[in-house]
C-alpha cells in the first residue's frame, strides 16, 4: 500500500493505493478543484494558490488547470 498528496503544498489532492488479492490495486483519489479562472479578490483561494505557485517560480500559473495536469500524473502514473 502507498499514499501521497499534493507535492506543491496546496492541499488540493491526496491518494491511497490499496493492494488487493491477485495483484489487484484500488486507487482512491480525493481532490479539490477551484471554480475560478481568474483572481477575483485578494482573499480568495484562487489568489492564495496563485501566489503560492508564483513563489515556487511558476510563471503565470493557472491554479484551476494545475490540478488536472499534474496530480493525475503523479498519483496514477507515478505509483502504478
Amino acid at each position: 500500500d502507498s499514499n501521497g498528496n499534493d507535492d506543491r503544498g496546496l492541499g488540493r489532492w491526496s491518494f491511497s493505493v490499496i493492494n488487493g488479492k491477485q495483484q489487484h490495486k484500488l486507487v482512491l483519489i480525493t481532490a479539490y478543484r477551484l471554480t475560478q479562472d481568474t483572481i477575483p479578490g485578494d482573499d480568495t483561494i484562487y489568489a492564495q494558490q496563485y501566489l503560492l505557485l508564483r513563489r515556487q517560480r511558476l510563471h503565470n500559473p493557472k491554479p484551476k488547470r494545475y490540478l488536472m495536469m499534474i496530480s493525475a500524473n503523479n498519483c496514477i502514473v507515478g505509483h502504478n
